[in-house]
Parts: C-alpha cells; structure tokens; sequence
C-alpha cells in the first residue's frame, strides 16, 4: 500500500513538473513570436527600441541570422526616401526652408492623426525617450503637443512634457491649456506669468491682457 501510494505521489509530481515545463514552454514561444512580428515590421530597424527587442529575440531562443533577415527584408527606408524627395525638391530651386517646412507640416499632421495615447504612455513607463528634450526646443513641435493635449487630457505623456515645457519658461505658451493645471507647478508659473501681463499691461493693452488671465 505504502509503495503504491508513494508510486502515485511520484507520479503526480511529475505530472505536475511536465505540464509547468509545457506552460513556460508556452509562454517563451508566445514572447518570441510577439518579438518576431516588431522585427517584421516594415522599418523595424528604426525604431527607438530595436535593440532591445533583439536582445530579447536572442535571449529567448531565436537565431541571430533570423533576426537579422527580418531587420532586413522588411527594411523600406522611408525616412531615407523623404530625405531624397527634399533634396530633390532642393535641385528644383526651392529652398531648404521651405523644404523642411513642408516634411514638419506633414509630420505634424500624420502625428495629429495616428497618435495613440495609450502606446504613448507605454513610451514614458519605462524611462524618458531621449528625443523629448530636442522635441520641446522646437515652437512646432510645442504647439503640436498642446493641440494634442486638448484631445488626449489623460495621457502621462503629454502632461509631462507640458510639465518640462514650463520648466523650459514657455508658461505664456500654455496658459489656455486645461492640462497645465494638472500639474499645480505649472498652474503656479502659468498664473504668476498671467498676472505679471496684466500688471506690466499700458492702458492701451491692460483690458486685451485681463482677458487673457481670465482665460487661464
């Protein structure tokens, strides 16, 4: 009896041991197929995380070459196509200036349509993408980010950014945004600088600088 029970313990156990071993099994192949498919996008290799999503890939079990013919095959070189496109344009006699304003315009808009404020989030879990702070230098990208921020009120993202650009000393620039209020730092210098308009205002600009503070 005593050996039959101890038998079936045994066999229990292993039962229990292959069907964990299966389920990690499970869960690896799952994360190198969601690996796969980020290197299979088209220009995966420009994305800001590709190296880490190869480190993984490897780590996990895949190939070296495999990941490498799926950085490859799937590259397009959009960025490089628009970089040729200007300096087309360019040998046409227009400007550079006018160049670039027509790639940031159409940047700005394709980012006004597709942004996803939820992926934007996961962007800042981790740490603060390094091109933020080059970003926020920008007046373009400045008021792009506040009409963003009027549709995505939520979004971690945005709300810090607004929060550095009022550490920058844009809070004029941010003073009709109901986000800047989320953070009461930015509420502070957005309503010291209000009120410091309306003080300096001549009589001539005193009532155009009362409305504004209104509006803040």
């Amino acid at each position: 009896g005593k050996e039959q029970q101890g038998r079936r313990m045994d066999e229990e156990q292993s039962g229990d041991s292959t069907e964990t071993s299966q389920t990690l099994d499970n869960q690896v192949n799952e994360d190198i197929d969601d690996y796969k498919k980020k290197l299979q996008m088209p220009d995966a290799i420009m994305e800001h995380d590709v190296f880490e999503t190869l480190v993984e890939f490897i780590s996990l079990g895949g190939s070296t070459p495999e990941a490498i013919g799926h950085l490859s095959h799937n590259y397009q070189g959009y960025s490089q196509m628009c970089n040729l496109t200007s300096k087309w344009l360019r040998m046409t006699g227009i400007p550079a200036t006018n160049t670039r304003n027509i790639v940031e315009e159409h940047v700005k808009n394709l980012v006004l349509q597709k942004f996803d404020s939820v992926k934007a989030d996961v962007i800042i879990a981790d740490s603060l993408p390094e091109w933020v702070p080059s970003l926020i230098e920008y007046p373009k990208w400045r008021q792009m980010i506040y009409t963003l921020s009027k549709t995505h009120k939520g979004c971690e993202l945005l709300n810090f950014i607004i929060q550095l650009i009022s550490d920058a000393g844009h809070q004029s620039e941010i003073s009709s945004l109901s986000s800047a209020s989320i953070y009461f730092s930015v509420f502070n210098r957005v309503l010291t600088e209000s009120l410091s308009s309306v003080l300096k205002a001549g009589k001539d600009d005193v009532g155009q600088a009362i409305e504004e503070f209104m509006a803040t």
